[in-house]
């Protein structure tokens, strides 16, 4: 009988041969699905509230599924994910926190959106904004529509 001394450097080292071991392969992550079109860059977004009003901001959806935006609102930035959905659809969901002039914690919103990419320039988004206190006791929550226009360079 020929007994196993170690493995090394992928090779199964035995008393008088070496015998090459290979190893399983490794699992594949299954590619996400993403629309035809690219949800990645820049977008320049309207936000409207229920009761009509309405702020500006500019949103980055990087290609890795990060969210970085900011609001004429909050004036803060915002900090959250994205994924795309069946076809064109994507959500999003990003947090902004909110201070006083100070500089002390008031709140934080939560937002969370269900979008349609129009096309390769424009998308469409629904959803609530809820603040939450320091405590996470809610404050206000409201529903909100979003329009976003692509931007280049030199638009």
């Amino acid at each position: 009988m020929i007994a196993a001394l170690a493995v090394a450097g992928g090779v199964l080292l035995t008393g008088p041969a070496a015998l090459p071991v290979q190893a399983a392969p490794a699992p594949v992550a299954a590619a996400p699905v993403t629309p035809a079109v690219s949800l990645a860059g820049s977008w320049a977004v309207n936000v409207t509230f229920a009761d009509g009003s309405t702020e500006r901001g500019l949103f980055a959806f990087n290609k890795d599924g990060v969210l970085i935006c900011t609001t004429t609102g909050s004036r803060q930035t915002g900090i959250g994910v994205w994924e795309p959905g069946a076809g064109n659809k994507f959500r999003f969901t990003f947090r902004e926190q909110a201070f006083d002039d100070s500089g002390n914690f008031q709140f934080e919103i939560h937002i969370n959106q269900q979008a349609t990419l129009l096309s390769a320039s424009s998308f469409t988004a629904s959803g609530t904004g809820t603040a939450y206190d320091a405590g996470g006791n809610v404050l206000q929550s409201v529903t909100t529509s979003l329009s976003g226009t692509r931007y280049t360079y030199g638009s």
